[in-house]
């Protein structure tokens, strides 16, 4: 699992490289988490699958870029993180 941390400090520039190297060919058919650290939805998570289509991660409802809300939460000063981890395989039984 790799763990990338986006905080308000950070430039948008700085903000879109990590989001560069999250979408980077590697993560294909990961699973992208993003972790709120801090506001009124601290601890709570959105789950991100990869869209081949689009090469990125969508939301697994409405397919929206996991790029949309990293900068909505930068733009309101809320730190977050996003876990990018391969599924989890289910076992038959």
């Amino acid at each position: 699992m790799k763990t990338f941390s986006f905080h308000p400090d950070m430039t948008f520039r700085e903000a879109r490289e990590l989001l560069r190297q999250l979408r980077a060919p590697e993560h294909k058919g990961y699973i992208a988490k993003l972790i709120w650290l801090e506001g009124k939805a601290e601890g709570e998570a959105l789950t991100y699958l990869w869209d081949p289509m689009a090469e990125r991660f969508g939301h697994n409802i409405d397919k929206e870029a996991i790029d949309s809300e990293v900068f909505a939460n930068l733009t309101n000063e809320i730190a977050i993180e996003v876990q990018v981890s391969l599924p989890k395989r289910k076992t038959g039984g």
